[in-house]
């Protein structure tokens, strides 16, 4: 039976079951990324810069609601995972089904809010005339999508909190084989265009809300859902948003910094945007990489936390640090040396891929400097202390993007330089903010009270 397998989050090695922990959902969220990958190319090539800066210059977006919904996803795996690490069965089984509830009402209603309010955005966002239609486009197809995106995400969260990293990932390979099988089909033969490329898309990622959801429901323990079952519990509904709430509100303030950002980079020319929507493909697999650290380390100090192990707690951060830190640093080499022939899988505008390398070859020194608060905050987050970390944020984060930005445009001084360098200064600024609550705020005592 599931239920009595050896629990290896909270028993035995930490760093080899943190490596065998995080290698799935890296690799699961390298290719979620390459879901957008596999867009930029084919539209890139196929349909050509315009339409290849338009899929990008709205991502932002579309990411603003998607982090707003993943916050809540965290909070039931925190819940989750702090029950299954005290094996709390009730509180396990009222957390997946309302969690469940959640993500299928939550795609619904965002989808219907979100598509007619998509010219709204496009303005906003000061999209340029020549971009406006494909942006428009593709953005109103991908809201549609987030029905399929959510019930995933939801389901996947739940899967991770109770160990199991890898099914998701398996899912996950199924839909991007899809999803490149659809793209070639839709845009290459069909001639449909950044259409094309979202409803294959919107496809792929039905098929592995599918595929999560038919697990769930076959699983031999605890966490297993049952359809009939599935409903809104009040208690776990109020913690799960008490949790999710200020973790959306991070996801949110990151997409708003990025979004004032994305306004500024728009207003530098077409070259420009296509330069930068390269160099966030290229690097893509940094954020998968931090994203996977951030979930092992909430993961495991959530489920430590739940079996009372301060021990434990302390030596999965230790853990995540050291692995996290070889991992980002190689990465980052890599990535500075290999922009070049990266680039050019996605265009051949020899224009185009000079930004890019010029903004890759800015921020990759400093990718390590991300790390450590990622880590930071989300291991206070797995002991449920959610708000102060959402606090640093809005201050470290989206604070000091739009304060970049708001002095570049006083200052006369928005371009290519100012823009990149934000970054890598933003991040320096809220790690340090994350380590000073992470060694001095107050979610240790919870640690000793847990024990």
């Amino acid at each position: 039976m599931e239920e009595k397998k050896i629990n290896k989050i909270t028993e035995g090695v930490i760093w080899k079951a943190l490596i065998m922990f995080f290698l799935p959902i890296f690799l699961q969220s390298v290719f979620q990324q390459v879901f957008g990958i596999v867009d930029a190319v084919i539209v890139g090539q196929g349909v050509g810069k315009h339409a290849l800066g338009a899929i990008n210059s709205t991502s932002n977006l579309t990411k603003l609601f998607l982090n707003l919904f993943l916050g809540f996803c965290s909070g039931a795996a925190i819940i989750v995972g702090q029950g299954w690490g005290a094996k709390d069965k009730v509180k396990i089984e009222k957390a997946v089904h309302t969690g469940t509830a959640f993500s299928l009402l939550g795609g619904v209603v965002t989808a219907i809010i979100c598509v007619p309010l998509s010219p709204i955005f496009m303005n906003i966002m000061r999209i340029p005339s020549d971009m406006m239609e494909y942006s428009l486009i593709y953005t109103q197809i991908i809201f549609i999508s987030f029905i399929g995106m959510f019930i995933y995400d939801m389901a996947a969260a739940i899967l991770r909190a109770i160990g199991d990293s890898k099914r998701p990932f398996y899912y996950l390979i199924v839909a991007m084989v899809l999803n490149l099988l659809l793209d070639m089909l839709f845009v290459l033969v069909f001639k449909w265009g950044v259409a094309g490329a979202a409803v294959a898309t919107a496809i792929a990622q039905m098929v592995a809300a599918a595929l999560g959801i038919i697990r769930l429901c076959r699983l031999r323990s605890d966490a297993r859902v049952f359809i009939h079952k599935i409903r809104f519990h009040k208690d776990v509904l109020v913690e799960m948003i008490k949790l999710g709430v200020p973790m959306g509100i991070s996801g949110i303030l990151y997409s708003i910094s990025n979004i004032a950002i994305q306004s500024s980079i728009n207003s530098l020319g077409t070259d420009v945007i296509t330069g930068w929507s390269v160099h966030v493909k290229v690097s893509s697999v940094i954020w998968s990489i931090f994203d996977a650290f951030a979930i092992s380390a909430s993961t495991f100090v959530a489920q430590n936390f739940g079996a009372g192990r301060p021990d434990r707690v302390h030596g999965s951060i230790r853990s995540t640090l050291g692995v996290g830190a070889i991992v980002t640093l190689s990465v980052s080499v890599i990535l500075y040396v290999f922009i070049q022939p990266l680039s050019y899988i996605f265009i051949s505008d020899s224009v185009v891929i000079d930004y890019a390398i010029y903004i890759e070859r800015t921020m990759a020194p400093f990718y390590i400097f991300y790390l450590f608060g990622e880590v930071f905050g989300s291991s206070i987050r797995g002991t449920g202390e959610t708000f102060k970390p959402m606090l640093i944020t809005l201050i470290g984060t989206c604070g000091f993007r739009i304060a970049w930005v708001a002095a570049g445009n006083i200052f006369g001084l928005l371009n290519v330089t100012f823009m990149a360098v934000g970054y890598p200064v933003s991040w320096a600024f809220n790690s340090a903010l994350m380590a000073i609550l992470f060694f001095f705020g107050g979610w240790r005592k919870k640690i000793r009270v847990k024990e």
